[in-house]
């Protein structure tokens, strides 16, 4: 059964934005599970209809600007057509075609070396930093920053140089790579390890000083604290055994407690 924008949305008082992603989708050879170009004329025709603004709330040029990260498809596709390579035209024209004939309020672009973070290395991103091609820079400037279509405006958040983070992962740390320190790297060892084990450290010794447990069991002496003690007693004086270590106060108990956290 095949369902509709409609069966998703929750009602107009409910929704005060209708935003899109857009990475491949303006590619002829964007593959199925990417989606197509038509899926985000659908979502923002649906936005109009329901007279709400609209964001591209997240977006790059999927396989990087100059498409060194594009797939074997990609390429085949590219060899057997003839198809318009200019870098800027490619993606970045196609983005404000829309964002001009929807009258879209806000869009967000991703400005990233995606291959230096190690999460999205080898996933087919690329590089998509404005910076490093002299068109797209250009062309940017000319038509995104100078040219204030419709009262709009630039607004730069972290750096159009480094992706906004402050350095690239080295080559020893890349996943799945050998060189040097090999695979795990100290990058894994503070995620999976270090960082865990923090946690649940935490988790289980913060309730236990919180609850007193570390109180209570001072309180108490083992069997062997308590041998000593009675082997000295002198057996003369009287036959009943005197209630030694036997606290009347019952907030002296043990308590364990463990949080999950």
């Amino acid at each position: 059964e095949s369902l509709s924008l409609d069966d998703f949305y929750p009602g107009d008082e409910f929704v005060d934005w209708i935003g899109v992603s857009i990475f491949q989708q303006v590619f002829p050879w964007s593959p199925d599970w990417g989606g197509r170009m038509q899926d985000v004329e659908n979502v923002l025709d649906f936005a109009q209809k329901h007279d709400k603004p609209t964001i591209i709330a997240e977006s790059t040029p999927f396989g990087g600007i100059e498409l060194k990260e594009a797939s074997n498809e990609t390429n085949f596709f590219l060899a057997s057509n003839e198809y318009d390579h200019n870098d800027w035209d490619r993606w970045f024209g196609k983005v404000l075609d829309v964002i001009n004939r929807y009258d879209v309020s806000m869009w967000c672009y991703i400005n990233c070396d995606w291959e230096s973070q190690p999460m999205w290395h080898n996933v087919g991103f690329g590089e998509t930093r404005l910076s490093t091609n002299q068109n797209v820079m250009s062309q940017w400037h000319e038509q995104i920053i100078k040219n204030s279509i419709g009262g709009r405006k630039f607004l730069a958040s972290g750096s159009l140089e480094n992706c906004g983070t402050p350095g690239a992962i080295h080559s020893n740390d890349r996943i799945g790579e050998s060189a040097g320190k090999g695979p795990f790297g100290l990058t894994h060892f503070y995620s999976f390890i270090l960082v865990p084990f923090l946690v649940a450290s935490g988790a289980f010794f913060v309730p236990y000083f919180i609850l007193g447990g570390h109180k209570a069991k001072q309180g108490r002496s083992s069997d062997r604290e308590r041998r000593p003690l009675l082997s000295n007693m002198d057996e003369s004086v009287g036959t009943a055994s005197p209630t030694i270590f036997q606290s009347s106060d019952p907030t002296k108990s043990s308590v364990d407690g463990v949080m999950q956290g």
